[in-house]
């Protein structure tokens, strides 16, 4: 999706809801992103992400590099209303073309910024970008099993429960599953299910095609 040697941050984007809004756009440069060590430094933090270990400034300007180096992830930091640091990251990774298909992820670093709404307009604008600049079919998502809040976030948007990873990870002395999810491009159900949308996605699908229009009404391109 890209040509070698261009960045593969996201365009910066804009939502507001409600009278809240945040915006999903590059980080500035490598000093920015270092606020993102304090938080992957938080085994709080970390647990929702698969990770254990904390970070350090220099890898965090590492990940800048990196990623402005991807060619199949697109990435954003997320800021609010009100502030002017990013408070987490999302992106789009694993970018297929041939299939149309990709993964979507987010951390919220600043533990002020949980349940207020940031990873549910995230979720927006990351979605509708997947479907109206890339033209993505499918996209999915892992969550861990212990965070409603995070899952709730995505079936809003609608993607659809697919199953369980049975206790593939560990934490505080236990082991938790993990939850799958997809996302159904309303648009491209014709040509995903040609036979028509199994009943038992009918509902996601729906959610799918009003979150779209949410997004298409309330994103301003900045």
């Amino acid at each position: 999706p890209n040509k070698k040697g261009k960045s593969m941050y996201g365009n910066p984007l804009y939502i507001k809801l409600d009278g809240f809004g945040i915006t999903l756009r590059p980080p500035k440069s490598k000093e920015e992103v270092r606020s993102f060590a304090v938080g992957f430094s938080s085994l709080e933090v970390l647990w929702w992400v698969g990770a254990t270990f904390a970070t350090t400034l220099e890898r965090e300007e590492d990940w800048y590099v990196n990623t402005s180096d991807k060619h199949d992830t697109v990435t954003w930091v997320i800021v609010p209303d009100g502030v002017d640091v990013p408070v987490g990251v999302t992106s789009l990774s694993r970018l297929d073309l041939p299939h149309r298909s990709c993964v979507s992820g987010i951390v919220i670093t600043d533990r002020r910024w949980w349940r207020r709404g940031v990873a549910y307009r995230a979720h927006l604008i990351r979605t509708w970008y997947a479907s109206q600049i890339l033209n993505m079919a499918t996209i999915q998502s892992f969550v861990r099993d212990t965070n409603p809040g995070s899952y709730k976030a995505l079936e809003k948007v609608g993607y659809v429960f697919c199953g369980l990873q049975l206790r593939n990870c560990f934490r505080d002395g236990k082991y938790y599953d993990t939850r799958p999810y997809s996302w159904l491009n309303p648009n491209h159900i014709p040509v995903l299910y040609p036979d028509g949308v199994p009943t038992k996605y009918k509902v996601s699908v729906r959610k799918a095609k009003e979150a779209l229009e949410i997004a298409n009404i309330n994103i301003k391109k900045i």
